[in-house]
């Protein structure tokens, strides 16, 4: 069983998964203080979070879509014309099995300006008030209680959370899954927009067999190594992996950010058409 985490290790986690360029040299490993602890590495065993079965990301089962230039597992992404000058979090959040869940992961990369690094992304591990499940640890993220045993409780974390939320456009895959939990977690949080990235990939890659994160990224030939030691079903792993194919499924579609809005987002977020004048 992995040793306890410390308190500290616990907490928003920056940089996730970043990997050196072509022309940089390797990071020093080491702890600075005025960053917070890497992502755990969910491919070694022995590691919290780390999941029997899982080696490398699986190849593809299927054709790929054609990849486009900056499709190589790239830290820093352009932002698309049609997102640029909106405030965005992508957001993934892991639970805990039980009902109502708790959130014991989640993961939050913040839009903002002309591009994204993944340097951005914050990730916090919660002890939640009741066990982790050991159907969805096996099944679903790795995470053990153990894991999170020295991990701050929601109460402590959620004004953090909540500060990273305010104001911004919730993008999230099946995005009405992390909509209702954080609802139940902050109830004063409400986002301004929500844009679902699997409402979006059903209108924009019409029948496809799976609409699953992990085809869609096969499909999307999105190259996620500098996340691959998460692994999937891992915050920042997620999170990450929605941004990517959020970019991509804007470039391909052409749409603008009404089109988008009215192919990505909830019915109860999509402004209802003005009807046509009429004679009276």
């Amino acid at each position: 069983m992995a040793a306890p985490r410390n308190r500290a290790g616990c907490r928003a986690r920056r940089n996730a998964g970043r990997q050196p360029g072509r022309d940089q040299r390797p990071r020093d490993r080491r702890r600075r203080p005025d960053r917070a602890a890497a992502l755990p590495d969910a491919t070694q065993p022995g590691i919290p979070g780390a999941r029997r079965d899982q080696t490398a990301p699986p190849q593809p089962s299927w054709p790929r879509r054609p990849g486009l230039a900056h499709d190589q597992g790239d830290v820093v992404n352009a932002i698309p014309n049609t997102l640029r000058g909106k405030d965005i979090a992508v957001v993934d959040v892991e639970g805990n099995g039980q009902t109502p869940p708790e959130i014991i992961e989640i993961a939050i990369l913040t839009v903002s300006g002309e591009t994204v690094d993944i340097g951005d992304m914050r990730a916090w591990l919660i002890k939640p008030q009741q066990p982790i499940t050991q159907i969805v640890t096996r099944k679903v993220h790795g995470i053990k209680n153990s894991d999170v045993e020295s991990c701050p409780g929601w109460v402590e974390i959620a004004p953090d959370i909540d500060a990273a939320l305010a104001g911004r456009t919730l993008v999230a895959h099946n995005a009405g899954v992390e909509q209702r939990v954080l609802a139940s977690h902050l109830p004063d949080w409400s986002p301004p927009m929500v844009l679902d990235t699997l409402r979006l990939a059903k209108a924009v890659w019409r029948d496809l067999p799976s609409y699953s994160l992990d085809k869609l990224l096969e499909h999307a030939g999105l190259d996620m190594s500098a996340v691959a030691e998460q692994g999937y079903h891992r915050g920042g792993y997620d999170a990450w992996a929605a941004w990517r194919l959020l970019c991509r499924l804007v470039e391909d579609s052409g749409l603008d950010w009404t089109g988008l809005v009215s192919a990505a987002a909830p019915k109860e977020f999509v402004p209802k058409a003005e009807p046509e004048g009429g004679l009276w």
